[in-house]
C-alpha cells in the first residue's frame, strides 16, 4: 500500500504547490478532516503513472522520516476507503492516470469549485458595443442603447432582441454573462448580429462596428432629477470620472439621487487607490472599504480618504451576472463601505480580482482563486459566490410589463404639466430595463417621503 500512498501524496502535492495557505484552509473547510494549519506536501514530482496495488514495497528509512501532511493523509484515507468497496473487476478497469487526474481535480475544486484546469488564457475584453442587456426566456433583450455608441449608430433600439451573436444562436435563456463576453471579445471590431425589432417584425442582420473599451463614464441626468453614471470598465480613471459627473450635479437641488451602473462591467487588476478613489465620494473618511487576504501577514487594507465634498445623495448601484473583476470589487466595497449605497440586480460573477493563472508541475495551466476579499461588514468572498444585491431582480421581473397609465384626456386649452411630462419620459427611458426601473422607483419613493437617506 505504500506505493499507493506515495502516488496519492505526490498527486496532492502537485495541487497544493500552486495554492496559497488560504486556499488550503478552504479545502480543509470542505473536507472537514484537516487541521487549521496547512503543511505543504513534498515538492518532488510524481511519476506519470503509478499502479494502485496492495502489495507495494515497504517504505525506506528516508521515506519513514518524511514530515506528515494531514491533507495528504486525509486524501489517502478517502481513496483507500473508496477502493476497498469496489469489486475487483471494477477496480481492475480503473486507469491510474485517470484516478490521478480525478484526485488532482477534486483537490483543486475543494479549494475553488470554479477552478479551471488546463484553461487557456481568457480572451481579452477589448470592445464596447454600447448595449446593456437583460435576460429573457426567449432571447437577450436590449435594455438600453448608450447614446452615440456603436449600437446606436447601427440602429439598435431598446426592446430589440438579440437572436444571434457572431453567428451563434442566443435563444432560450441564453446566459447574459456569456452574451456580454461575446459582445466584448474578438480580434476584429466588426461583430455580426441578428436582431429582431421590438415590434416583432422580421429580424435583420447587422454588423456592429464596436469601439475600444474605456474606463471613462457615460453620464446623463434622467427625467425627474436622477443622476446616472455608467461604466463599461473600472480602471485607474474611474474615480476621476465619478467626481466629474458628480460635479455637474453639485448644488442642483433638482437632483435627488445617483445611479451607478456596473452591469456587464469588468476591470483588470489595478492599484488599491483606484477603488478607494471611486468609493471616496460615498464613504465616511477613514471607513474600511475592504481587505485583501485579511489573515495573511501581507494583508492589504483599503480605507476611504478624507474628502471635503462628499456626496450625501442616495446611491443605487446596478449589478448583474456579468459584473466581474475590478467592477465587482467596487460593488463589494460600496455595498458595505458606502454610507448611502443600495445594490440592485442579480448576484455578480464571483471573481472580484481573486483568481490568477498558475502552472501545475508538468506545465499544465490552471486558473483558480488565490485571494480572499473581506468587505467592510465582514463578508468574505473566496470565489464561491458573487456579491449579493440588497434588492434582487427575480426572473419573473425580467419579463414584466411596466405599468402604462391611460393617455390623459385634457380639457380644451390645457396641456400636460412639466411633472407629467417628466414622469412619462422616465417611463419611456426605463420601459425595457427592470434594473433601472427598480432603482428609479426607490429613489422616487425616497423623494416622495421627503426623508434623508440613511
Amino acid at each position: 500500500m505504500y506505493g499507493t500512498k506515495h502516488w496519492i501524496a505526490t498527486t496532492l502535492a502537485a495541487a497544493l504547490l500552486i495554492t496559497p495557505a488560504t486556499l488550503g484552509a478552504r479545502a480543509q473547510e470542505t473536507t472537514g478532516d484537516a487541521p487549521a494549519v496547512l503543511q505543504r506536501a513534498p515538492t518532488s514530482a510524481a511519476p506519470e503513472s503509478a499502479p494502485v496495488t496492495d502489495s507495494d514495497p515497504a517504505p525506506s528509512p528516508a521515506d519513514a522520516t518524511a514530515p506528515a501532511d494531514p491533507l495528504a493523509d486525509a486524501a489517502m484515507a478517502g481513496v483507500h476507503d473508496a477502493l476497498t468497496v469496489l469489486p475487483a473487476a471494477v477496480r481492475a478497469a480503473l486507469s491510474p492516470d485517470g484516478l490521478r487526474e480525478a484526485l488532482l481535480a477534486a483537490t483543486l475544486r475543494a479549494a475553488d469549485p470554479r477552478a479551471e484546469i488546463g484553461a487557456a488564457e481568457a480572451a481579452p475584453l477589448l470592445w464596447d458595443s454600447g448595449l446593456l442587456l437583460v435576460g429573457n426566456e426567449d432571447a437577450p433583450i436590449v435594455a438600453h442603447v448608450i447614446p452615440d455608441s456603436a449600437a446606436s449608430e447601427a440602429g439598435i433600439h431598446a426592446g430589440d432582441r438579440l437572436e444571434e451573436i457572431a453567428g451563434a444562436p442566443a435563444l432560450k435563456g441564453y446566459d447574459i454573462a456569456a452574451a456580454s463576453v461575446s459582445l466584448r471579445t474578438g480580434e476584429d471590431a466588426a461583430l455580426p448580429l441578428k436582431v429582431r425589432p421590438a415590434d416583432g417584425s422580421d429580424p435583420r442582420e447587422i454588423e456592429l462596428a464596436r469601439r475600444p473599451i474605456a474606463d471613462t463614464a457615460a453620464s446623463e441626468r434622467l427625467p425627474t432629477g436622477i443622476g446616472y453614471i455608467r461604466f463599461p470598465r473600472v480602471g485607474d480613471g474611474t474615480g476621476a470620472s465619478i467626481a466629474d459627473a458628480l460635479a455637474l450635479w453639485t448644488g442642483d437641488a433638482a437632483v435627488s439621487g445617483i445611479i451607478l451602473d456596473l452591469r456587464s462591467a469588468d476591470g483588470a487588476p489595478l492599484a488599491p487607490d483606484a477603488i478607494r478613489d471611486a468609493c471616496a465620494p460615498f464613504a465616511l473618511p477613514g471607513k474600511i472599504l475592504y481587505r485583501v487576504d485579511p489573515d495573511s501577514p501581507s494583508a492589504i487594507t483599503v480605507a476611504a480618504p478624507a474628502l471635503a465634498d462628499r456626496c450625501r445623495l442616495p446611491l443605487m448601484v446596478l449589478v448583474d451576472e456579468a459584473t466581474t473583476g475590478a467592477a465587482e470589487l467596487l460593488a463589494a466595497a460600496l455595498r458595505s463601505g458606502a454610507e448611502s449605497a443600495l445594490l440592485i440586480g442579480r448576484p455578480t460573477a464571483g471573481d472580484p480580482l481573486l483568481r490568477e493563472n498558475r502552472t501545475l508541475p508538468g506545465g499544465r495551466p490552471v486558473r483558480l482563486a488565490v485571494h480572499i476579499l473581506e468587505a467592510a461588514d465582514g463578508t468574505r468572498y473566496d470565489g464561491r459566490t458573487g456579491v449579493l444585491p440588497t434588492l434582487s431582480i427575480p426572473d419573473r421581473a425580467l419579463d414584466e410589463k411596466p405599468y402604462e397609465p391611460a393617455e390623459p384626456v385634457l380639457r380644451k386649452g390645457k396641456t400636460l404639466s412639466d411633472e407629467e411630462k417628466e414622469d412619462r419620459a422616465l417611463r419611456d427611458r426605463t420601459r425595457h430595463d427592470p434594473y433601472l426601473r427598480r432603482a428609479t422607483d426607490v429613489l422616487l419613493g425616497i423623494q416622495a417621503l421627503g426623508r434623508e437617506w440613511r
